[in-house]
């Protein structure tokens, strides 16, 4: 048995603590609010992010930090825009041994003149800890419900990923292993993009074959980025690239999908639309770093720069889908 310590304890972190519990494991699920914890403790429920599945008594819910210390591996799902925060904060209590496995998905913007950075170089600047990254195609409330899901576990450390895959892994959550973890965290970071067109397209009535193209061509322009950046091409064909885009793109389920489309119906009042959003959808601040990004590299990727047209700029979905459309005809990959 496992020590498995969780921190974040939103819909992702109280599924992946159930998931660890149901692996055999000793769970500390460690939210980051003290008055979420004492409300977890008081209804063994996560009423807000995950209601109607019971916390069993074994998983200890606390905000006492000083129980990292004795942890055989971390979870860290917390959003992807607070994961320096996240490191700086946990760093005096992390044992250097226990792997940092990153759950969540996005490209932070760089501050101080530094470009975008995936998660785990954020991450490998503060931590001495061996890295792993946790992605694939996994909607929360699923997983919470113990329905069949399947998993990706990357680490340039092939034993470090099968020992967090084998720690997390029972009948109904199946780990694969995988040495890419550039490609994975790509690929992870920019489904939550394509999520929103696909929601702008569907929003608007554009139609199936839009949105089939739209997934396509999406696919086409995450794997010459993750590419550029040192990802493998096979990577984009697997669980965290094709698998994900299919679920994050298809299913309403998507708090991505979801913004998409209410841009798709209501696009004329951007700033409204966003401020009303109940929880910010990581593709929103993931689209301004994957843009400067491809930009840093010279790498077409004329969907992403779309949304950020939207979003950033409040061009109309009219104008954006006509410059599209008349772009010169492109290789298919």
């Amino acid at each position: 048995m496992k020590k498995i310590c969780i921190i974040g304890a939103g819909s992702w972190g109280t599924a992946l603590a159930l998931t660890a519990h149901r692996a055999g494991q000793q769970v500390t699920l460690l939210p980051r609010r003290p008055e979420h914890s004492d409300i977890l403790n008081k209804t063994r429920e996560n009423q807000t992010y995950l209601p109607g599945i019971p916390l069993p008594s074994e998983i200890v819910i606390s905000s006492d930090l000083t129980l990292l210390t004795d942890a055989d591996i971390v979870l860290q799902v917390t959003p992807a825009q607070t994961i320096s925060e996240t490191c700086i904060l946990v760093k005096e209590y992390l044992p250097p041994h226990a792997p940092w496995v990153i759950c969540a998905k996005g490209i932070v913007r760089g501050v101080e003149g530094k470009e975008p950075q995936l998660l785990s170089e954020v991450t490998q600047e503060i931590l001495p800890n061996p890295i792993a990254i946790l992605s694939g195609p996994s909607f929360a409330d699923e997983v919470g419900l113990n329905l069949p899901t399947a998993v990706t576990i990357a680490s340039e450390n092939e034993d470090i990923a099968k020992v967090v895959a084998s720690s997390l892994r029972h009948t109904r959550f199946r780990c694969y292993v995988s040495d890419d973890p550039v490609g994975v965290q790509v690929a992870g970071a920019v489904k939550n993009v394509l999520a929103i067109a696909c929601g702008i397209v569907r929003g608007r009535g554009f139609g199936n074959n839009a949105t089939a193209a739209l997934i396509t061509r999406g696919l086409a322009e995450m794997r010459r980025l993750g590419l550029a950046l040192g990802g493998k091409s096979d990577t984009f064909l697997g669980l965290s690239g094709v698998g994900d885009v299919t679920l994050t793109c298809s299913s309403e389920q998507s708090r991505n999908m979801r913004l998409g489309i209410a841009l798709g119906k209501e696009g004329a009042n951007v700033p409204k639309i966003l401020k009303d959003s109940p929880s910010l959808a990581e593709g929103v601040p993931t689209v301004a770093a994957v843009l400067k990004l491809s930009q840093t590299l010279s790498i077409p990727m004329p969907l992403c720069d779309a949304v950020y047209a939207i979003l950033y700029n409040h061009v109309s979905i009219e104008d954006v889908v006509e410059a599209i459309l008349s772009r010169q005809s492109e290789l298919e990959f």
